[in-house]
């Protein structure tokens, strides 16, 4: 069985928008994509693509990257197995809600807990 760690996690993009009308503070639209950077052939990427509501009038959209590092050359087989779908989005899950959480109390926000995410389910509505 191929093993595999994450290398590293950052932000491609993040904004905060403001608006006067009354959003739903408990809204929270998820998806995620996997990827395969061209430079390496051991390595797979985890983009998440997150807006949440964390205010009655502030919404941030942030996209969230989460490289990972196999030990060897990664086969189809492994690139269409739950280890990429399921297990690394599970895996890096808990770094983006980390920072969403830290992020917004350091802006002021207040708290901003995310939900836990079971991610067998989750691809199965998803993709």
């Amino acid at each position: 069985m191929q093993t595999f760690g994450l290398v590293k996690a950052f932000v491609e993009s993040l904004t905060f928008t403001s608006d006067n009308k009354d959003l739903d503070s408990q809204k929270m639209d998820m998806s995620y994509e996997v990827g395969y950077p061209e430079e390496s052939n051991s390595q797979f990427a985890v983009k998440f693509n997150l807006e949440v509501n964390i205010t009655d009038t502030t919404m941030l959209h942030v996209k969230y990257v989460i490289v990972f590092q196999a030990e060897s050359e990664l086969t189809e087989e492994f690139k269409e197995s739950h280890l990429t779908t399921v297990n690394a989005p599970a895996i890096g899950y808990p770094y983006l809600r980390a920072f969403v959480a830290n992020l917004v109390l350091n802006a002021g926000f207040g708290e901003a807990h995310l939900p836990a995410v079971n991610f067998n389910k989750f691809k199965k509505t998803e993709h």
